[in-house]
């Protein structure tokens, strides 16, 4: 989770590392451990969810020609069993680095919904012939419910893959983001 692993060690490691987010330009925008900080809203440890105020990037992504998915008109839905979900990754197999930077390949993923929790909802990838390193590094993925005749509706974010044995996709339902960023309490 942002602030409590990967980036925080890191940056604890080289004050000097900074996090890459893309918003369809050539290149992404390099933000600095303080300046998330500053910006994060809200974060729960139990759904590894992090929102920010992205209110400055605005011209970014203006610029990109892309929009922000917006709650308020979306209300993320629940999913059912058998929804069929798209995804696209970064999965940490595919890691390309050099003296500056490190960037990912994009992978998708289109599944099928497995199992349905109150908090969270699994998809199996049993039919990718696929091993866990094609699935790190995809956390935070958004994902998508795709039905026939309607547009395709934000549902959750990959938080986990549960390994060989059961060979699924653990995703969270993004219906725990309030429309202010605060991640409502799931119990």
């Amino acid at each position: 989770m942002f602030g409590e692993g990967g980036f925080k060690e890191t940056y604890s490691k080289n004050p000097a590392f900074q996090f890459g987010i893309g918003f369809g330009g050539k290149k992404p925008v390099s933000l600095s451990y303080e300046y998330l900080i500053e910006k994060k809203v809200d974060d729960n440890r139990r759904c590894d969810l992090v929102t920010f105020d992205v209110g400055d990037a605005l011209d970014l992504v203006a610029a990109s020609n892309l929009e922000f998915y917006n709650l308020k008109a979306n209300r993320p839905p629940k999913v059912k069993l058998g929804d069929v979900l798209y995804l696209i990754g970064f999965p940490s197999k595919d890691r390309v680095e050099n003296e500056t930077s490190v960037g990912h390949i994009r992978q998708p993923f289109g599944i099928q919904v497995a199992q349905v929790n109150e908090s969270n909802f699994m998809a199996s990838v049993s039919n990718f012939n696929l091993d866990k390193t094609d699935y790190g590094g995809i956390s935070g993925a958004p994902c998508f419910v795709v039905q026939e005749g309607r547009p395709i509706r934000l549902v959750g974010f990959a938080t986990s893959y549960s390994g060989p044995v059961l060979n699924m996709l653990q995703f969270t339902y993004a219906r725990f983001i309030g429309q202010d960023g605060i991640i409502r309490d799931m119990s």
